[in-house]
């Protein structure tokens, strides 16, 4: 059963009582909803008791006279706009009429019931409203349900990573091609540090990813700290040596980086990795993935460039534009097998820097020309006292 909590405000004492009466044993049930929704009702004699009982909280509903004693029932709507407060609000008046109708909904006022009115014009108009409340509330709880899902799942992988790390067998997770190989000792060794390198990187994402669904998961507390771009960059990098290496591709850092970025670390290397690693395999044999970081025009931002020579057959679309992304199914047909999963812009990895980006407030944009790959991201930067701050402090 859904609660829904009614604040009935008006000065007339006979009309809110006839409201609380009206709804006291009123139930209501939806195809659209789980269960039935049944509602509990308080009562305010004027506007300003309206507010203080708003500011305590817990209030779904707002039945709102519109001419009070005192402040009116739009100035209650003008006030709670101050407040940046948003709450679900049906304007009752006896003063019916287009204008006043328009004044309120541009207030905020979610619907309109003029008096006088019967009980089943009140219980419609607030079934309405209890409705379209339940179902927020249920979409909400999905949501968290699904970030919570995420987190189990990623824990999971991380709990597996740890059991395998301990007992020292790293074969059992699968890296893709970087297995020691058959041949000669000095190659099997090769292949085995290649595999140890890239098996400790992918220790540290796997570390990473989980940090960043325990904070999605409302679990952990977005931390602001200053991030040293040197060392997020190198760890990226390290992430995509194995795709870089597997396609013949150098990598090239800069070799100082002066701004420093601003979040949480584990998100800043997770979403760069993504970046370079999604990046690398776009390349094409004998090319080079590079990074530049300056700062952006826009301050306080930092811009990070990465671009690689793309291979035969890499089909990109901009970022930026959302047709052009709806149609990346219909262009990645023209594209070769071996890089239909790998346009620039799109597929999941693609999605998680963007929308990452995003919530930063920053941005993620894309380019292509005849021989390059490019991406830029715009990010938070951190001001000039915190570049000598230690991030580990």
């Amino acid at each position: 059963m859904e609660e829904i909590r009614v604040l009935v405000t008006d000065d007339e004492m006979g009309m809110r009582l006839g409201i609380v009466r009206v709804l006291s044993d009123y139930t209501v049930s939806s195809p659209e909803i789980e269960g039935d929704i049944r509602f509990v009702l308080e009562q305010a004699e004027t506007g300003e008791q309206a507010l203080e009982r708003i500011a305590v909280g817990g209030i779904d509903l707002l039945l709102l006279d519109h001419k009070m004693p005192g402040i009116s029932g739009l100035d209650v709507l003008d006030e709670l706009s101050k407040q940046g407060r948003s709450l679900l609000t049906v304007m009752i008046t006896a003063y019916a009429s287009m204008d006043s109708a328009v004044s309120a909904a541009k207030r905020g006022a979610y619907d309109f019931l003029a008096k006088p009115f019967t009980p089943v014009e009140l219980r419609n108009t607030v079934r309405k409203a209890a409705v379209r409340l339940v179902l927020a509330r249920q979409v909400r709880r999905l949501a968290a349900e699904g970030r919570t899902s995420r987190l189990l799942l990623i824990e999971a992988m991380a709990d597996a990573w740890q059991r395998h790390r301990a007992s020292g067998d790293l074969n059992g997770i699968d890296l893709g091609e970087t297995r020691p190989s058959e041949g000669g000792e000095e190659e099997k060794s090769s292949a085995r540090q290649l595999h140890q390198d890239t098996s400790a990187v992918f220790g540290r994402w796997i570390e990473d990813l989980q940090m960043v669904a325990q904070i999605e998961a409302g679990a952990r507390v977005r931390r602001q700290e200053p991030i040293d771009l040197n060392a997020a960059m190198r760890f990226a990098f390290d992430f995509a040596a194995g795709e870089a290496r597997q396609r013949g591709l150098g990598l090239e850092l800069p070799p100082a980086i002066a701004e420093w970025g601003l979040g949480e670390l584990a998100e800043w290397e997770l979403a760069l990795s993504v970046a370079c690693s999604k990046l690398a395999a776009l390349g094409r044999r004998g090319g080079c993935l590079r990074a530049q970081v300056a700062a952006a025009k826009t301050p306080p931002m930092v811009q990070i460039e990465l671009a690689v020579e793309k291979a035969e057959g890499v089909v990109a679309v901009e970022s930026g534009d959302d047709a052009a992304a709806s149609a990346a199914p219909a262009l990645a047909m023209a594209a070769s097998a071996a890089t239909t999963s790998d346009l620039l812009a799109t597929g999941l990895g693609w999605s998680l820097v963007r929308r990452w980006s995003a919530r930063c407030q920053g941005a993620m944009e894309s380019r292509c020309d005849a021989d390059r790959a490019y991406v830029s991201l715009v990010l938070p930067a951190a001001g000039e006292p915190a570049a000598s701050q230690s991030v580990d402090g």
